[in-house]
């Protein structure tokens, strides 16, 4: 699924057991999992069926909340697994149906946010004239600020839910990550960058 340029939204579906038999004892679940890699899936357990018998049984799994993994992502993917339960001991597993599956995105916020934060030593104390500079989301050139006296900075006027790149950089420190990527939903007032001891 492409995500690009959007926040991700629910996800909906109808589910019905398909009767293998009377007499059918045995359980078995539906679940849902997600991965922007392809790789590594993580469970929607909101939207998981869970220990139903092989007989006829239906029902709606509603506008369950997509991670935020997915927003502005175009490699979202959902794989649903059928899983063998413990439960029972007769006949095989109910196998699942799904109809009427749902997938909604948001538009972002038109707002938009700033990005503030502050620029330290390993022990604490601020670094005052510290060079940021911030490039990617919807800017045509990259942008730079300077920080203040307690080591504070800020950016504003940035698009909401676009990925981002911030770097700094100081004539008299290097710091332990000197580069950081970051998707802004909203106002960011506590990104934090410490030099090295």
């Amino acid at each position: 699924m492409d995500f690009t340029g959007v926040e991700a939204g629910s996800l909906s579906f109808d589910w019905q057991t398909v009767v293998g038999g009377v007499d059918r004892t045995r359980t078995g679940s539906l679940r849902v999992y997600w991965s922007v890699n392809g790789t590594t899936f993580t469970e929607i357990t909101g939207a998981a069926i869970l220990n139903k018998f092989s007989r006829l049984d239906s029902g709606t799994v509603t506008k369950v909340e997509l991670p935020d993994d997915f927003d502005n992502v175009s490699t979202a993917r959902l794989r649903f697994y059928q899983h063998a339960d413990t439960g029972g001991d007769a006949g095989g597993r109910p196998k699942f149906s799904i109809d009427n599956l749902t997938v909604t995105a948001v538009a972002p916020s038109a707002a938009p946010v700033s990005v503030s934060g502050r620029v330290m030593t390993a022990d604490g104390r601020a670094v005052s004239g510290a060079r940021l500079i911030i490039e990617g989301g919807n800017l045509k050139s990259p942008r730079w600020a300077l920080t203040n006296p307690f080591g504070r900075f800020r950016f504003e006027g940035l698009a909401p839910s676009m990925t981002y790149i911030i770097s700094v950089g100081s004539k008299r420190y290097t710091f332990t990550e000197p580069v950081r990527t970051i998707t802004p939903k909203e106002n960011i007032s506590d990104l934090e960058f410490t030099s090295r001891p």
